[in-house]
């Protein structure tokens, strides 16, 4: 019989008419026969109002291996009752019962099928009949799982000079002080395991790869070794030499030359140096080259960078703005703030730590959404020396925020309402805070001379 459409079939249907009393009994017993393939005259058949179309289209060849499997392609009825048109598809293999309350699996969606009728469903085999019936399971993100609320919390003594205050992780942690020493430390133990000297009041990044010093002095940018510290390559920026001037962070003591180069911080991919004449610069590791500078609206003193976002903080000047790394679009601008202790960027939001109460604020840069936290205190700071600590950090295990009270001077925040989970004793100190690969944070205390270790407690 040709292929027809359902409207030539309805045209030529005579005036509806009420089905026999049996009508769906003998229906049912049709379907049951047709599945099995069954040769039997049927005992029952059906009126032509009743059944317009019931076709078997042809089976395809037999599996060597499983001479008995064949497939009814496809089989078109249509019902007429009480004048309404009922359209059944059917299409299941041979010997076994019609499959019900099935919902495709989105990762395994079945092959289109044409709309014409009638509808030819194909199968390759019984795998991928189990699969594509499986009901679909959205994707949802990772459960927590662990929290700085009820860490861990561990010391260990340090004496790199005159006071630590720098702290980089990645696998390794690395800490240097005011006056350039730059100690690695393991980080079971919390021994000093290499040395190497910098130039004074430079901060440096650290990456699987290397270590990076945005160099205070000279305003070059040092790559080091990861292993020893010894020096591998030297790369050039370019900033201004101020002669009789002052930095923050630095050694207590007069004025003297220092490089405008400020914040530093690596994304593994990109290394990103400031320029306190407002340009931040992006260094190639792969080539130890500068490839791009873009301007920025706040002076670059700290720098924090995930994944295509670059947040560049002017801590003094209570300014921050987070910048596309592809084309240096700004992308958020605060500016009228109180001095900020510490900034960080997690999951497409910026954290800044207002100096003065320890109110910390999260911005989603998505939406633009800004949520604060109670008033934490203020951190703590040398009486009379304008350095400030960076003790902020912030990962899936909450916000880590460093303040002078005391005896639980770190507050935990949870990430997203930055509502208070709990808190940690340290020594009330100052100091820069990092996040190594494990998840651990790594807090230096200066005026202890001590480097702290936060292990995230398993949920």
């Amino acid at each position: 019989m040709p292929e027809r459409s359902i409207e030539e079939l309805l045209g030529q249907l005579p005036e509806p008419s009420p089905p026999a009393p049996d009508f769906e009994a003998r229906l049912r017993a049709r379907l049951a026969a047709e599945l099995r393939a069954e040769t039997a005259p049927d005992p029952h058949p059906l009126s032509n109002p009743e059944v317009i179309e019931l076709q078997t289209l042809t089976r395809t060849p037999a599996d060597p291996k499983h001479d008995r499997r064949t497939w009814l392609k496809a089989a078109a009825v249509v019902l007429v009752a009480g004048g309404v048109v009922t359209a059944l598809v059917l299409a299941q293999r041979d010997g076994e019962s019609p499959a019900t309350d099935t919902v495709p699996d989105a990762t395994t969606a079945p092959a289109p099928v044409e709309t014409t009728s009638p509808v030819a469903v194909e199968t390759t085999n019984p795998a991928e009949v189990e699969t594509t019936s499986q009901v679909a399971v959205a994707t949802t993100v990772p459960a927590l799982q662990a929290t700085f609320a009820g860490a861990t919390v561990d010391a260990f003594a340090v004496d790199p000079g005159s006071n630590p205050y720098f702290v980089g992780a990645a696998d390794d942690v690395w800490v240097s002080s005011l006056a350039g020493e730059l100690v690695r430390l393991d980080s079971e133990t919390g021994e000093i395991v290499a040395r190497a000297t910098v130039p004074e009041s430079s901060p440096f990044a650290v990456d699987a790869d290397a270590v990076w010093v945005a160099d205070a002095i000279g305003g070059d940018v040092i790559r080091l070794d990861l292993v020893d510290g010894t020096e591998v390559a030297r790369i050039a920026t370019g900033v201004e030499i101020l002669e009789n001037s002052y930095r923050q962070p630095m050694l207590p003591g007069a004025a003297r030359s220092f490089a405008q180069v400020g914040g530093i911080a690596s994304s593994g991919d990109a290394v990103w140096v400031g320029d306190k004449a407002g340009v931040v610069m992006r260094i190639d590791p792969s080539t130890d080259t500068i490839t791009a500078r873009f301007d920025v609206p706040v002076r670059p003193d700290l720098l924090r960078v995930e994944g295509e976002v670059l947040l560049v903080v002017n801590q003094l000047g209570g300014e921050a703005a987070a910048i596309d790394t592809t084309d240096g679009t700004v992308l958020h601008e605060v500016s009228g703030l109180d001095d900020i202790a510490g900034a960080a960027l997690y999951g497409g939001a910026t954290y800044l730590h207002d100096r003065v109460t320890g109110t910390v604020t999260r911005t989603d840069l998505s939406t633009g959404e800004q949520r604060t936290s109670a008033a934490l205190g203020a951190p703590l700071e040398r009486s009379g020396e304008p350095t400030l600590p960076t003790g902020l950090a912030v990962s899936g295990a909450g916000v880590l925020v460093d303040t002078k009270t005391t005896p639980n001077n770190l507050h935990v925040l949870d990430p997203v309402t930055l509502e208070e989970i709990g808190t940690l004793t340290t020594t009330a100190d100052q100091g820069d805070m990092a996040i190594a690969g494990d998840g651990s944070v790594w807090l230096v205390r200066s005026l202890a001379n001590e480097v702290v270790r936060i292990t995230p407690a398993a949920l």
